[in-house]
C-alpha cells in the first residue's frame, strides 16, 4: 500500500510545476465555461460567422465583409471554418483552448522576468482565467478573433523576452515577435494599447542586468525601438491603406472620438476621458469581484445555483493545491508573497494601456450589454493590482494569501457557471423558436421577409436574426444580395408605424456588404411571446386575439401569409439549430396552423386527435382556432362548438375573436351547413352580433 502511494506521489512530482498548473488551469476553465457545452449555441454576432459559412461565401467575400473595420479578422474564419464548420460545441472548445493558451503564455512571460514570483504570477493567471467581469467566453464564435489576438500578443511578448536574453538568435526571435505583434494588432485592436507595455517590461529586464541608470534608459530605448514598427504598421494600415481598400461610401468604424473632441471642447473632453478611466478602473479592479455575490442572484432552492458553488469549490481547491505544490517544488520560489512599487506601477500601466483603445473611441466597459469585452485588455493589469494588494495586506503568510485567492476563484467559477447556465437557457429558447418557425413556415417565397414587433430574445438583434433566417430558408449561395430578411417592424418599417397598410412600398436593408431589397407585399408578420403562447403568424383570423400589444396589433396591417410555401425551401440545418426537440404543444400547433392555411382539414383534425391522446393542449385560447375551423368544415359542428367553449374558458377576452371567426365561417358555408341548436346556443352565450349571426337569428324569427 505504501509503495503504491509513493508511486502516485512520484508521478505527481514528475508532473508538477508548470505542467500541473497548466492542466489545472484548463480544468478550472472547463468547469467554468464548458462543463455544459452541449447546451450552448450561438448568440449575438456569432450568427454572422455561421451565416458566412453556411451561405458559401468565398475568401474574397469574407474579407470584403469585414473590410469596414477589421479585414484581417477574416483570417480566423478562413482558417477555422473549414475545420470546425457550424458545430457550436467545437467553436466553444476552440475558444476555451485559445483563451487558456493565451493566459498560459502570459504566465510564461511573467515567469521569464520574475522567476521567483511563482505564487503571485500563478494566481494572477488563475484569476484572469475566471475573471467575473468578462462573460465574453459564451459568445464564442465572434470572440475567436479576440482570443486569437490575445494569444498572438502573449507569444510575441514571450519571444521579445527570449530575444533580450538570447545571444545567438536575437535577430530571429525579434523578427518573429514583431511579425506576431503586427498580426495580432491587425486582427483586432483590443491589445494595441498594451503594445506599449513592452517598454516597461524591457526596462525591468535591463535593470536586472544593468545597474547604471543612464545605461538602463539607453539600452531600454534601443531594445524597444524595433517594436515601434508594430505601431507604425497599425497606424499606416488604419489611416492610409484601409480607406484606400474600402468601397466608396464606406467609413471606418470606431473613430477616435476623444481625440477629435479635444479640438472642439478640450477641457470637457479631458474630464470625460478621465471620468471614464476612473469608473472603468474601479470596476475592473474591485467591483467585478462583487458580481458573484449579488444578493438578488442567490436562489438556494435552485439546483443549478447550488451546483455552481460546488463546482466553484472543486475548482478553488484544485487551484489552491496546485499552487502550493508548484511553489513547494520550485527552486526559485521564496515561500512568501512580495510587493514592490515597481511591480505595482507596471500593473497599473497594464490596466491603463489595456483600456486605452476603448477609452479613446469614447466607449466604456461599464456601459452596454456586451461591453465586458472591453476588459479583455485591462484585465491583466486589473487582476495583477488586486493580487499585489492582497499580497501586501497578508505579508509573508503564503497560506492566507492562497486561501483568499482560492475564495475568489470559487466565486469566479461559480459565477461563470451560472452565466453559462443562463446562456444555455437562452439557446434552448432560440432553438424552440426556430423549430416552431420552421414547422409553421417550411418555405418562403423569393424576397419574402419576416416581421416581428420585437426581438425574440434580448441576445439577438434584427440583422443577426436576418442571418439566422437566411440560414433557415435561403438557397442563394455566395451572393451578397439576400433572399430573405428579418425586420423589427414598428422600429424599422415606417409604413407600419404610420398605419399605412399594404402599399407596395419598397423595403431595403443592408449590413456591411449584405443587402436586401423587396417590398411590403412580401411581408410575413409574426407574434412571439412564449409567456403567452406559441409563435403565431399574423394571419387575419387572429387579428383580435386577446392580450396583444399595440405594436403586435399593427402587424396585421401588412400581413401576407400567402408568401408561406408548403414545400420546404431547404431542410432544417440541424448542424446549426440542433436536433428536433421533443414533441410539445407548440410544434403540434404550428403543424396544425400550417395545414389550416392550406385547407387540409383532415390533417388538422388528425393532429388534434393525436395531440389529445398524448395529453397536449393549448395554453392560449386563440390556438384552438385551427381545430374549431377544421371540425366545422368537416361538418362536426358539435365538436367545433365544444372546442369554442374550451377556448373561451382558456383565455379571458376571447369573445370578439371567436365571434368574428364564427361569423366568417358561417358566411363561407352558409349554404352547406345548417345552424343547429348547439351552435345557436353558443352564439347566444358569446353574445355574438356579427352580420352573419344577425342574419341567422333574423331568419329564425
Amino acid at each position: 500500500m505504501l509503495m503504491a502511494w509513493n508511486k502516485i506521489k512520484n508521478s505527481i512530482n514528475r508532473f508538477s510545476g508548470f505542467k500541473l498548473y497548466a492542466f489545472t488551469l484548463f480544468l478550472i476553465m472547463f468547469i467554468a465555461y464548458d462543463s455544459q457545452v452541449w447546451r450552448l449555441g450561438y448568440y449575438y454576432d456569432d450568427w454572422e460567422g455561421v451565416f458566412l459559412y453556411k451561405l458559401g461565401f468565398n475568401n474574397k467575400q469574407i474579407w470584403d465583409y469585414f473590410l469596414i473595420d477589421r479585414p484581417f479578422s477574416s483570417l480566423v474564419h478562413l482558417i477555422f471554418n473549414p475545420i470546425l464548420g457550424s458545430s457550436a460545441v467545437s467553436w466553444h472548445l476552440l475558444g476555451l483552448t485559445l483563451n487558456a493558451l493565451a493566459i498560459l503564455a502570459f504566465v510564461k512571460v511573467m515567469l521569464e522576468i520574475w522567476p521567483d514570483k511563482v505564487n503571485e504570477i500563478g494566481w494572477i493567471g488563475v484569476l484572469v482565467a475566471i475573471y467575473p467581469g468578462i462573460t465574453r467566453q459564451f459568445v464564442v464564435r465572434t470572440s475567436i478573433p479576440h482570443f486569437t489576438s490575445m494569444l498572438l500578443f502573449m507569444i510575441s511578448l514571450w519571444l521579445m523576452v527570449k530575444a533580450f536574453k538570447s545571444k545567438d538568435h536575437k535577430f530571429i526571435l525579434t523578427f518573429a515577435s514583431i511579425l506576431l505583434g503586427c498580426l495580432q494588432i491587425l486582427i483586432i485592436e483590443y491589445f494595441s494599447g498594451l503594445e506599449l507595455i513592452r517598454l516597461f517590461l524591457l526596462f525591468v529586464l535591463v535593470s536586472q542586468v544593468e545597474k547604471n541608470k543612464t545605461n538602463q534608459l539607453r539600452r531600454t530605448i534601443l531594445d524597444w525601438t524595433p517594436y515601434l514598427f508594430i505601431f507604425g504598421i497599425f497606424i499606416l494600415f488604419r489611416l492610409l491603406l484601409l480607406p484606400l481598400l474600402q468601397v466608396e461610401g464606406d467609413t471606418t468604424k470606431h473613430s477616435l472620438k476623444m481625440i477629435e473632441g479635444l479640438s472642439s471642447n478640450f477641457f470637457g473632453t479631458v474630464f470625460l476621458l478621465l471620468n471614464n478611466v476612473v469608473q472603468d478602473s474601479i470596476h475592473a479592479v474591485f467591483y467585478a469581484w462583487t458580481l458573484p455575490i449579488k444578493p438578488n442572484d442567490f436562489e438556494i432552492n435552485s439546483k443549478s445555483f447550488l451546483l455552481s458553488w460546488v463546482l466553484g469549490l472543486v475548482a478553488g481547491l484544485a487551484a489552491y493545491f496546485s499552487m502550493i505544490h508548484w511553489e513547494k517544488h520550485t527552486p526559485s520560489g521564496n515561500g512568501k508573497t512580495g510587493f514592490s512599487i515597481l511591480t505595482f506601477l507596471l500593473a497599473l500601466s497594464a490596466l491603463l494601456l489595456g483600456g486605452l483603445p476603448i477609452w479613446l473611441i469614447g466607449r466604456q466597459a461599464i456601459v452596454g450589454m456586451w461591453s465586458s469585452r472591453f476588459l479583455l485588455g485591462p484585465v491583466f493589469g486589473a487582476v495583477s493590482i488586486l493580487v499585489l494588494l492582497i499580497g501586501w495586506v497578508v505579508g509573508k503568510d503564503i497560506k492566507k494569501f492562497g486561501i483568499l485567492l482560492a475564495l475568489l476563484t470559487i466565486c469566479g467559477v461559480g459565477f461563470q457557471f451560472r452565466v453559462g447556465n443562463e446562456y444555455a437557457r437562452h439557446w434552448e429558447a432560440q432553438q424552440n423558436f426556430f423549430w416552431q418557425l420552421k414547422e409553421r413556415i417550411p418555405g418562403l417565397d423569393n424576397k419574402a421577409f419576416l416581421v416581428s414587433p420585437n426581438e425574440t430574445t434580448y441576445l439577438t438583434v434584427d440583422y443577426q436574426m436576418a442571418f439566422a433566417v437566411n440560414i433557415l430558408y435561403s438557397n442563394n449561395f455566395g451572393t451578397e444580395e439576400m433572399q430573405h430578411w428579418w425586420v423589427n417592424g414598428t422600429e424599422n418599417l415606417r409604413s407600419i408605424r404610420e398605419n399605412e397598410a399594404n402599399a407596395r412600398r419598397p423595403v431595403s436593408f443592408s449590413f456591411r456588404t449584405i443587402r436586401f431589397n423587396s417590398d411590403m407585399e412580401k411581408a410575413v408578420p409574426m407574434l412571439y411571446n412564449p409567456d403567452r403562447g406559441c409563435l403565431l403568424v399574423a394571419d387575419p383570423i387572429y387579428q383580435n386575439a386577446p392580450g396583444l400589444s399595440e405594436s403586435e396589433k399593427k402587424m396585421f396591417l401588412t400581413s401576407h401569409p400567402e408568401m408561406i410555401l408548403l414545400e420546404e425551401s431547404k431542410p432544417m440545418p440541424v448542424d446549426v439549430f440542433g436536433s428536433e426537440p421533443e414533441t410539445n404543444w407548440c410544434t403540434i400547433f404550428q403543424k396544425a396552423d400550417l395545414a389550416r392555411q392550406f385547407s387540409d382539414w383532415g390533417t388538422v383534425a388528425t393532429i388534434w386527435e393525436e395531440s389529445n391522446a398524448q395529453n397536449f393542449a393549448p395554453k392560449y385560447g386563440p390556438e384552438y382556432l385551427p381545430f374549431i375551423e377544421a371540425y366545422y368544415r368537416l361538418n362536426n359542428v358539435d365538436k367545433a362548438v365544444e372546442m369554442t367553449l374550451m377556448a373561451f374558458d382558456q383565455t379571458k377576452g376571447m369573445q370578439t375573436l371567436l365571434c368574428e371567426n364564427w361569423d366568417r365561417l358561417m358566411l363561407e358555408k352558409k349554404n352547406d351547413a345548417p345552424v343547429g341548436l348547439p351552435l345557436q346556443q353558443l352564439l347566444t352565450t358569446l353574445q355574438c352580433n356579427g352580420p352573419q349571426t344577425k342574419a341567422i337569428f333574423t331568419s329564425m324569427h
